[in-house]
């Protein structure tokens, strides 16, 4: 169904009276330039406070009326198109005498977070540096993969501009930015917030039947909490250029990838057979010859239909 312009999607479903809320939002009104930003924005969306409570008053009105509240984004290549899918998820889940008060604290959080904290935003900012310090030497291999994807495919090169290599490198000039002119990064994100949050949504409900037939008006309720309609959607058109890249870490370990674009370069056609080859290639001819013959660390064999 539909509620103005948000699409509506009920699952009935024995859930013991647990009602779960996902809210996705279209991310492709977001310019290019801000993509780095979208992780720690939403991060940010329950460790900022908000006009209503602090930090700590916020975390204490979730856990009192709900199961938890979570913010991710989700960007995916669509079968059949170049275009991306690319949305941020709300997610919440409640009892259903709480669920107003769930969908209560998702429009508060949405709408009214207190992005002037400079001192909180610039903790994040330092934890995500270390975090992702951290992974390029922990997790060489999921970086390179990321390198790999944003040279095949506009999502590809999306996730990886959120939280792959390009954020790492993003993030510290933003650390910079936010100690010497915090204006600027407020701005941006609420510059992401608005083009993030508005009533053009998929609103996605499974609870027991006789819960969702009662639940319209409070989502129609939290739909009049957000902006109105959508902005347009920017054109993101990253080069997809395909080159040789070599990253110096401080790690004895040394981790290699290669990757193709299967169905620009050879033609193929999805199949189901692909999982199966992919982990077998994994689980059996990558190790035999990577770790017992070859001695090297290990080996690893993805594929993203």
């Amino acid at each position: 169904g539909a509620i103005g312009g948000a699409q509506i999607l009920k699952h009935p479903q024995l859930t013991s009276g647990v009602v779960y809320v996902d809210l996705a939002f279209d991310l492709r009104g977001v310019p290019e330039r801000l993509l780095p930003l979208l992780s720690l924005f939403c991060r940010g969306l329950r460790e900022m406070g908000t006009k209503r409570s602090d930090v700590v008053q916020l975390q204490r009105r979730i856990d009192l009326h709900t199961g938890g509240i979570s913010a991710s984004p989700l960007i995916s290549s669509r079968r059949g198109s170049p275009e991306p899918a690319a949305v941020l998820v709300l997610r919440g889940k409640a009892m259903q005498a709480k669920v107003e008060s769930l969908l209560d604290l998702v429009a508060e959080i949405s709408m009214e977070t207190s992005w002037g904290n400079k001192e909180r935003f610039v903790q994040l900012l330092r934890e995500a540096h270390t975090s992702g310090r951290s992974g390029l030497i922990s997790s060489g291999h999921a970086v390179a993969a990321g390198r790999l994807g944003r040279q095949s495919t506009i999502a590809g090169w999306a996730a990886e501009q959120v939280s792959g290599l390009s954020q790492f490198l993003a993030i510290e000039n933003l650390l910079k930015l936010a100690e010497n002119d915090w204006p600027v990064v407020e701005a941006q994100l609420r510059e992401l917030q608005a083009c993030v949050f508005n009533n053009s949504c998929v609103v996605n409900v499974t609870a027991d039947a006789d819960a969702l037939t009662s639940i319209d008006g409070q989502i129609e309720a939290l739909l009049r909490r957000l902006s109105a309609g959508g902005g347009p959607a920017s054109r993101w058109a990253p080069s997809l250029a395909r080159v040789n890249e070599g990253i110096i870490v401080p790690s004895q370990v040394n981790y290699v990838g290669k990757a193709t674009n299967l169905y620009r370069d050879a033609a193929y056609d999805l199949h189901g057979s692909a999982v199966v080859a992919s982990r077998l290639l994994g689980t059996t001819w990558l190790w035999d010859r990577v770790r017992v013959v070859g001695g090297a660390y290990g080996g690893f064999c993805s594929f993203g239909p």
